[in-house]
């Protein structure tokens, strides 16, 4: 298998939410998977690391590029007694549901509220403000994927042992995330 650093990814999106000065910072995650659970471990893992408590109200489960149900649960979590000042989505293209709930809030990204998606979808460069996002290089995973069918198909004997790729993710920032305002 080749997979990105899920764990690592979602840990820099804390991380760099944190350094920008949020601690109010909520996560909207995939469907139940292992992605999902290896995401949920490095929010968690870097809140408890930063001494930020874990609230249980910041944390979503949606669908991976399910804008509707995104986009539903943004809204969940704008109206919360205290909201998050910082949101990280479950991918950039659900995320557009996410800034759509925002919007629709009268609120605005990043002065209001700050985003992070993640996938470093290349169209979402081109969305006003330019998202703040874990870059995942598919094609870096597709390559090394395919060199591992290729090597497996050229070695005949059943016996190989099954491996793993674990390939590094980095942050993209763009213009969603800011210090928060004091309220």
């Amino acid at each position: 298998s080749v997979y990105s650093d899920n764990v690592d990814g979602i840990r820099k999106a804390v991380r760099y939410a944190h350094e920008k000065g949020h601690t109010r910072i909520a996560f909207i995650s995939g469907a139940p998977a292992g992605v999902t659970n290896k995401r949920y471990e490095g929010y968690e893992g870097m809140l408890k690391e930063l001494g930020i408590p874990v609230r249980e109200e910041y944390y979503k489960v949606s669908r991976y590029r399910d804008v509707k149900l995104t986009k539903e649960l943004t809204a969940e979590l704008l109206t919360l007694p205290e909201p998050p000042t910082c949101i990280l989505m479950p991918d950039d293209y659900a995320g557009l549901g996410g800034l759509a709930a925002i919007r629709e809030a009268g609120l605005r990204v990043p002065e209001d509220i700050s985003v992070i998606g993640f996938d470093g979808l290349e169209y979402m460069a081109h969305i006003s403000p330019r998202l703040t996002t874990v870059y995942q290089d598919v094609k870096r995973i597709g390559e090394a994927a395919a060199e591992l069918l290729l090597k497996r198909i050229d070695n005949k004997e059943k016996d190989t042992p099954a491996k793993s790729i674990k390939v590094p993710v980095s942050l993209i920032e763009g213009e969603t995330v800011v210090p928060p305002q004091k309220s």
